[in-house]
């Protein structure tokens, strides 16, 4: 094992604290004071955003120190199967593999006649055969998103943080988002669909780790650091302390007076009231869903899976985590 090693959690308020502590090293007792200042000084100078510029700005932060070379990032899968024992017993493979290679479900599709043939493009659905590629640039259209899902995002997809995974599709849980792409190309997509319920009708989210190098996280980022003498290195540790302050100030303002207790030994309402306040005239976007995608080519190994949660416990789980109660 290297020396270093850090399994980076967005999921949990805890994670997110470690988080922080582990980037900013020696950095962080200055930081946090900083931090203090800016929530509890009741000077107008700290009426802005709290973000990674600002904070250079004001603290010299020695990136040097800072080391990622075998940080891995804490990711969830959203799957449905037949039974738990069934998620440790493989690889999470991506898509492209899961419907041409020996595998159930390409065994379920062919028991309802279905055939991918991905290197012509086609897919032949009940006899007919249709160009997977032939298609309106419409996102009502089924085959649109299959040929999305095989071709153009092909990768193992998950998130890095959701605290409600039925915010990102209807379907969820009851339906993965390709079955029900599928689904709606049959003429008889209700028997299709309530086979698959009965077949590998179970919900589960898959808890696995990925090396920062295999992994990409998909935060918003919008280039702001680029400027950075082209050192790529250097803008992924800007990138990931940004997501993580954003994500911690995000904390304050939700958990409110529980998180406030490590700045003020003794309750002081009036002091954090005046810190909720700014937080929230200041601070934008909660980072309430953040993806994640394995780069091109990857699968998840067996050994990197943590953890199977029942679907319920992980949307329980997820709330309870970041002060939703």
């Amino acid at each position: 094992m290297m020396d270093n090693h850090f399994l980076l959690d967005l999921q949990s308020k805890k994670g997110i604290d470690e988080g922080i502590k582990f980037l900013l090293g020696k950095n962080y007792t200055r930081v946090k004071e900083f931090l203090s200042q800016y929530l509890f000084e009741e000077s107008e100078e700290f009426d802005v955003a709290f973000d990674l510029r600002y904070l250079e700005h004001n603290i010299e932060i020695d990136w040097e120190s800072i080391d990622i070379s075998n940080l891995w990032i804490k990711s969830y899968h959203f799957t449905t199967r037949n039974n738990k024992a069934d998620v440790f017993s493989s690889l999470i493979y991506n898509l492209p593999h899961m419907v041409t290679a020996d595998t159930t479900l390409k065994t379920f599709f062919k028991k309802h006649h279905i055939e991918f043939d991905l290197e012509n493009h086609l897919v032949h659905i009940e006899g007919k055969t249709y160009n997977i590629h032939e298609h309106d640039d419409d996102s009502h259209n089924p085959m649109y998103w299959i040929d999305a899902k095989l071709y153009t995002d092909p990768e193992v997809w998950a998130f890095a943080r959701t605290l409600d995974i039925s915010n990102y599709n209807n379907e969820f849980p009851d339906t993965p988002e390709f079955i029900k792409n599928v689904a709606d190309i049959l003429k008889d997509a209700e028997s299709f669909l309530n086979d698959w319920a009965d077949t590998f009708g179970q919900p589960f989210v898959i808890e696995f780790k990925e090396h920062l190098s295999k992994i990409k996280i998909y935060d918003g980022y919008d280039g702001e650091f680029s400027d950075d003498d082209g050192d790529s290195c250097l803008v992924m540790k800007k990138r990931l302390l940004n997501l993580l302050l954003s994500l911690y100030l995000r904390n304050l303002r939700k958990c409110g007076f529980e998180v406030f207790k490590e700045f003020l030994p003794e309750e002081d309402i009036s002091k954090i009231a005046h810190a909720l306040c700014r937080l929230n005239e200041h601070q934008t976007g909660d980072f309430d869903m953040i993806l994640t995608s394995l780069l091109k080519g990857n699968n998840v190994a067996v050994e990197n899976i943590i953890n199977v949660w029942d679907y319920k416990e992980f949307q329980e789980r997820s709330r309870l985590d970041n002060c939703l109660f």
